[in-house]
């Protein structure tokens, strides 16, 4: 099965070890926080008969406070974000390995169902359906304390430090982690899950009295509009950016130098269609109908920031921050929107 993305969260400790040694690491699993996990995995190593069982979980979706809370170790902690296929690809040459979704099931449902012996490592209770878990499980026949896979660097698409780091310290640990041989590229950012400034600036606009919700009517007629026009979701591009440098200017106090430019991919969006830098592939967030590459410092050399932008059928935007262009080898044309930000209101 094919995964778009797989996230770890772990310490920087282990974020070190696994980009020094280019390997992730599967553990023996007996000592895990959740008792009745562990104890289907011992069932099934006594009943395979096996030495040794070893285990490494990740999520299947988005950022969570919870998972910064519970694995993320504090401010030490960070989130290895793989490229799903390109990870799979490289840890299905182990033997002896198998990787799998995570079942949760209820209580009930156990009292009437019989559980097959190689579904014990992969089914946790209902309350835990949330973590959306993805498992890598190595069985052996020789005593194993723990298991290192090679992977490429390649397959990792960022790395996010914790959201509890103080900003004037995770600079320093992005330079000590770029300075890991082969990994000066890699993406690195801090998280702003409890802290975003763009955030806060939303609320400081805050109307009084608040709008009036759209009635449901009007909602039922969005959720079947028509899918936009080429030239309507560049519009729609064009609208976002006019905001995005109305709340640059004002979290900066200046308004950015030069105008960004923007290009439409001349590519048809569908399913997992991806869009292929020159660093791997980046997946729309939620289903997109047109894509759109805006380049925020057209002068500078690569890399430097960009932003993949994608507009839904509902002319919904969603947003994939990046710092390299799209890929020449995709052979999709970049098609000029023409764009000047619109003037301040006085």
């Amino acid at each position: 099965m094919s995964k778009k993305t797989l996230r770890r969260y772990s310490d920087i400790t282990s974020l070190i070890y696994l980009l020094t040694t280019r390997t992730i690491t599967l553990l023996d699993p007996a000592t895990w926080d959740d008792s009745n996990d562990s104890h289907y995995l011992t069932l099934y190593k006594e009943r395979k008969k096996v030495q040794t069982v070893l285990a490494l979980c990740f999520t299947q979706t988005s950022e969570r406070y919870h998972y910064w809370r519970v694995f993320g170790n504090g401010a030490s902690g960070v989130c290895t974000q793989f490229y799903g296929a390109a990870l799979l690809k490289a840890v299905r040459k182990q033997s002896g390995l198998k990787d799998k979704s995570v079942e949760y099931v209820e209580l009930s449902d156990l009292r009437t169902r019989s559980i097959a012996t190689d579904d014990l490592p992969f089914l946790k209770r209902y309350a835990f359906r949330d973590e959306d878990e993805f498992r890598l499980l190595c069985e052996s026949a020789t005593k194993m304390a723990k298991l290192d896979i090679p992977i490429p660097l390649s397959c990792i698409q960022r790395i996010t430090l914790s959201p509890w780091i103080h900003p004037a310290l995770s600079k320093c640990i992005k330079d000590t982690l770029h300075s890991i041989e082969g990994c000066g590229k890699l993406k690195i950012t801090r998280s702003t899950l409890i802290g975003n400034e763009e955030w806060k600036l939303f609320g400081e606009e805050a109307t009084s009295p608040s709008p009036a919700p759209l009635p449901v009517p009007q909602l039922e007629k969005q959720q079947t509009a028509t899918p936009p026009t080429i030239a309507e979701a560049a519009s729609v591009v064009c609208d976002w950016l006019d905001n995005h440098l109305q709340m640059r200017t004002m979290a900066e106090g200046q308004s950015p130098q030069i105008d960004p430019r923007v290009y439409r991919l001349d590519q048809e969006l569908g399913g997992d269609t991806p869009i292929l830098t020159i660093e791997g592939p980046i997946l729309p967030p939620t289903p997109a109908r047109h894509a759109f590459f805006v380049d925020h410092n057209p002068r500078a050399n690569w890399e430097h920031w960009c932003s993949y932008v994608f507009v839904g059928d509902d002319k919904g935007v969603s947003v994939v921050d990046s710092t390299v262009p799209p890929s020449a080898a995709a052979k999709v044309a970049l098609i000029p929107v023409p764009y000047s930000r619109a003037s301040p209101e006085v």
